[in-house]
């Protein structure tokens, strides 16, 4: 993997991998906000690198998950790239949606100095159990007991519905990587995947091991997994 300085790609070959652009820091029960307007600097960022690397000839196919901070980094990436003689292919993917954390009650009160603590204890807990390997363990859920008793009474009370598992993480994003391998691949045509900093940094570590912790509106080429 390297990053959109460092030399040109084979489009065949490697995929661009962008995280999104940085989006409101409002907390809300389905942490589903939009782009800050800085954004639009970062995007251009972005489309003023690939312009040095590819000429117009290269077709993009972008891909992104249906949030509202991913599908607008990717509309807005398309359409300066379009401005620039581009041709463009937008599609959305619910594989690469963020990791869904359930929906939960919001006290304010809880919140300090912009962390919310019963979430940050529901990622500590979940994490937690994925070092245990229980990676079926819900996001969320507090595990009541025979005797109705929670092992986790803070989740109880705060969790109206619990999130996903890793497991089920795992399958979506490992099935949008075989789909994504399966399909045809042109050296004109590079294939744009606009998504999250964790479904970015699953991606990465499937195929490679390893991954680039990246920033908003940051890229990185990867290599297809049969390469």
């Amino acid at each position: 993997m390297y990053n959109l300085i460092e030399k040109r790609p084979d489009p065949s070959k490697e995929f661009l991998l962008v995280r999104h652009g940085q989006d409101n820091d409002t907390l809300d029960t389905n942490l589903n906000q939009p782009l800050i307007p800085d954004s639009i600097n970062q995007i251009e960022g972005i489309v003023s690198r690939v312009k040095v690397i590819f000429s117009t000839e290269i077709t993009f196919t972008v891909v992104y998950g249906p949030s509202k901070r991913t599908s607008q980094t990717a509309q807005h990436l398309a359409g300066t790239l379009s401005k620039f003689g581009y041709n463009l292919d937008l599609q959305e993917d619910a594989d690469i949606k963020e990791f869904y954390q359930g929906q939960f009650h919001v006290d304010h009160s809880l919140l300090t100095n912009g962390r919310y603590v019963p979430l940050e204890t529901a990622w500590e807990i979940f994490n937690n159990k994925i070092l245990d390997g229980q990676i079926h363990y819900r996001f969320g859920d507090p595990i009541v007991n025979t005797d109705g008793e929670p092992t986790f009474p803070l989740l109880q009370s705060f969790f109206i519905r619990y999130g996903e598992s890793q497991s089920n993480f795992l399958v979506r994003i490992r099935r949008f990587i075989s789909r994504v391998n399966n399909d045809q691949r042109l050296p004109n045509n590079l294939l744009v995947v606009v998504t999250h900093q964790a479904v970015a940094s699953r991606i990465q570590r499937e195929i490679t091991g390893e991954r680039i912790q990246l920033g908003y509106c940051e890229g990185v080429f990867v290599p297809y997994p049969d390469i």
